[in-house]
Order: structure tokens, then sequence, then C-alpha cells
């Protein structure tokens, strides 16, 4: 069967009845980018599984404290140049950042590494160039 404009298509041709349904695709990765501006999610916001974060010269802020987790580990791969991220994750989560490579920037985290049952998991890899990366919790002041 094939998909096409929302229905079900056989491999002849002929369409089915039957409505196509929305299918997550969990190996998909939504990417947020910017160049020299300011990228910032907060609030109630949908967070997917999987997120590709690039940032050449930018400030990233990534507020998870109040977003919509998703049940499985949330898979981050940063690329930032020379400017700032900073992941705010919700309490009690815990962020894995052990294949992380920061070049001539900082990277600091201040979240326990080890995945807690029944808590959110961040899994964060990528590079960072000689800006500053921080993870935290809200209200923990993370020094830029």
């Amino acid at each position: 069967m094939l998909r096409s404009s929302g229905l079900l298509r056989e491999q002849d041709g002929a369409a089915s009845e039957k409505e196509d349904e929305h299918v997550e695709d969990a190996s998909a990765v939504e990417e947020l980018r910017t160049g020299t501006g300011r990228l910032r999610r907060d609030g109630a916001w949908s967070v997917p599984q999987r997120m590709k974060v690039v940032s050449v010269t930018g400030a990233v802020k990534l507020d998870f404290s109040e977003a919509q987790l998703p049940e499985r580990a949330i898979e981050i791969e940063l690329k930032s140049g020379t400017g700032a991220v900073r992941l705010i994750l919700p309490e009690g989560a815990t962020a894995d950042i052990s294949r992380f490579q920061p070049a001539l920037g900082s990277f600091h985290s201040w979240v326990p590494s080890e995945q807690v049952p029944g808590h959110p998991h961040f899994v964060l890899h990528g590079v960072a160039g000689t800006g500053r990366v921080r993870v935290g919790y809200p209200g923990w002041r993370m020094r830029f």
C-alpha cells in the first residue's frame, strides 16, 4: 500500500475507503536552527523524541521544565559554534552528556547523568566550538 492524499492506495492505484492514520516516525528528527539570532522554546511546548539544534553564533535557550515530554529518552544532537546554549530540564530529570564534545568552549551540567526511573532522561551529543553550553534545572543560576 502507498499513502497518497490522505487515503491508502493499493499498488494498482485503487483508493481504499480507509482514512490515512497519523503515524509518528520514531526515527524522525525535528531540527531547530539559528544563525546569529536567538532561538528560544519555553512554556508548554511539545518536545519531539529526537531533535537537532544548530546554532552558528546565536543564543539558544530550550526550557523543558513545563514542556510536554515523550515517555522515552529525549535525544538532542547539538552543533554550536560561538554562541551560548542553555538547556533547562524539569526537576529530577537526568542528562547523559558523555558523548558531547566541546572544542575550545566551555560545557557544564548541573544535573545527574544516570537515568532515574520515572523521571525524564535526556541524551546529549554533538559538538560545540568556542561557545558555552549549560544544562541545569529551573531557578539555578547558570552563569554564561
